[in-house]
């Protein structure tokens, strides 16, 4: 079966924007992570994705406590930070980069996720929720 020839292959931000939606604010000047994260907070799509919309509701179920899920896709915590998403639940929160590289293991996010994971809405939500709850037991201890 022949490929499509790499122009026409979804590249790692297309394959970003269509998992996670675009954040309303754009990250063509580096701002240092707190003032990132704020402004990223601020500047939320009025719809989110439907695989966002989707594992905030699973990680809820599965964490037991309230979480919020944020796109950072096209801000300044995803060029110069390299956090695609983020989810939130008290003080806790776990950071995301979504990759096409089969290859990528590790980068500046807690969870590095694969291009295979993101339909895996249950799989998906298990890992970021025992990060979440990780996270919570540190911070309360």
């Amino acid at each position: 079966m022949a490929r499509f020839p790499q122009q026409f292959q979804e590249t790692g931000h297309l394959f970003e924007e269509r998992v996670l939606g675009m954040c309303l604010v754009k990250g063509t000047k580096f701002v240092p992570w707190n003032d990132a994260m704020m402004l990223v907070r601020k500047s939320q799509p009025k719809q989110k994705s439907r695989i966002l919309r989707q594992v905030e509701v699973e990680v809820r179920k599965l964490a037991g406590v309230q979480v919020e899920l944020f796109t950072a896709v096209g801000s300044a915590l995803d060029f110069f930070h390299g956090i695609d998403c983020f989810a939130v639940s008290g003080n806790a929160v776990v950071t995301m980069d979504l990759t096409k590289n089969p290859n990528k293991d590790s980068g500046k996010a807690h969870l590095v996720i694969g291009e295979d994971e993101v339909e895996n809405i249950s799989g998906l939500a298990g890992r970021i929720s025992r990060e979440l709850k990780s996270q919570l037991l540190r911070k309360a201890a």
